[in-house]
């Protein structure tokens, strides 16, 4: 089969649930976090800038994110 010619470690964000976290931080409703992608932040890089970018001309993203947000973890 042949050997590895290169390779490389790469650490990724994962949150408890494995799930996306999309929320404002509770005590700044102007800082929009996007983290816990465990990995698959890539593939979704298009539909979650355009969320970022949503959010930073204060407009409502057209899917609900509440499912997203960090109240799931109180």
């Amino acid at each position: 089969v042949g050997v590895c010619l290169h390779g490389e470690a790469c650490s990724y964000d994962m949150s408890p649930d494995e799930d996306f976290i999309i929320d404002t931080l509770p005590d700044c409703d102007r800082l929009m976090v996007i983290s816990g992608l465990s990995g698959h932040g890539f593939k979704f890089a298009s539909a979650l800038g355009e969320i970022a970018a949503l959010f930073a001309q204060d407009k409502a993203p057209p899917v609900d994110l509440s499912s997203f947000g960090l109240k799931r973890f109180s």
